[in-house]
């Protein structure tokens, strides 16, 4: 649940647009809050291996901070079938607060073992305007005649591409990343990772909105496959506000299939998506050699129960 008072706002202009900074109430911080966290984790990948291997867990924007993160990487490092775990994060690990992306890849080197810690952070600013905080019934907290842009520090842009399953690669990006046109933008689409991970706070991920549109630019040119994924919270605003919104928590593209929803039912608290990767054949030059690469289709979704 993300309440009201989350977001925290700093009115310091008597301008017509002024900053506001998340503040993540749904974290205890303590370590029986973490505790609490890594069982509720271990039960959901217990849950999920009814029907299958587990091998990654994939958490939306701002879902932890890099003492939650921190501590469920090390847990996760003891399943040894997991291969990685992305979230979005509030602070980093030297203890900087902004909005960024962490990647744990679990991996076994020459002597059996290994992973890797990655933290990078978030491009553009969420622009909150007043049909935004109308619609997440913010009013009491953020004044909807103004707009509010979220305060963090935009540090030099970065983009990193992570290799798994030898053949493939994959990227994440946050929220307005996906749709902002930038340099990383550019270097994204001429590498062209296999999947990209769009992590998101916003509504729900349907096939008419804004996350939908610029996935289906990625999936058709250079053909990546994208998964948007955003958190439940904001979402049962927009429903407590009195609105008819699907618990749409995620959507799906591919470079062969339309567009998929991803929707929980009330009561459920996440999802299992079921990838396999296709080879296929890019192009073929003047003398009969081909160039094959791999694309990854979703194939089946189940939902988990708290």
């Amino acid at each position: 649940e993300i309440p009201a008072r989350a977001f925290d706002p700093n009115p310091k202009r008597k301008l017509a647009w002024d900053s506001f900074e998340l503040r993540q109430t749904w974290l205890p911080n303590n370590d029986a809050g973490i505790r609490e966290f890594l069982g509720l984790v271990a039960r959901h990948i217990d849950r999920a291996e009814a029907n299958g291997e587990v091998n990654a867990i994939i958490m939306p924007e701002l879902a932890l901070d890099w003492k939650y993160f921190e501590a469920l990487a090390k847990f996760l490092y003891t399943h040894s079938r997991l291969e990685f775990l992305i979230a979005g994060t509030s602070s980093n690990e030297d203890g900087r607060r902004g909005n960024f992306v962490s990647t744990a890849l679990f991996f076994k080197d020459a002597d059996g073992d290994g992973d890797l810690i990655s933290v990078r952070p978030k491009h553009h600013r969420w622009k909150l305007d007043e049909r935004q905080v109308r619609q997440y019934a913010l009013g009491s907290v953020l004044d909807p005649m103004k707009t509010w842009w979220e305060s963090f520090h935009i540090s030099q842009r970065e983009i990193e591409i992570f290799r798994f399953r030898q053949s493939s690669t994959f990227t994440t990006l946050v929220c307005e990343d996906l749709a902002r046109s930038d340099p990383c933008q550019e270097l994204l689409r001429s590498i062209g990772p296999n999947i990209v991970f769009a992590l998101l706070m916003d509504g729900p991920q349907l096939k008419q909105r804004w996350s939908a549109r610029y996935a289906t630019v990625l999936a058709d040119d250079p053909g990546c496959s994208v998964l948007t994924l955003t958190s439940m919270g904001l979402i049962v605003r927009q429903r407590n506000n009195g609105m008819d919104t699907p618990l749409t928590i995620a959507l799906w593209k591919d470079d062969r299939n339309d567009v998929r929803e991803i929707t929980l039912r009330p009561g459920d608290t996440g999802a299992v998506l079921s990838l396999t990767p296709r080879v296929r054949t890019q192009a073929y030059t003047m003398d009969g050699r081909s160039k094959k690469s791999v694309s990854w289709h979703l194939n089946g979704v189940h939902t988990l129960r708290g």
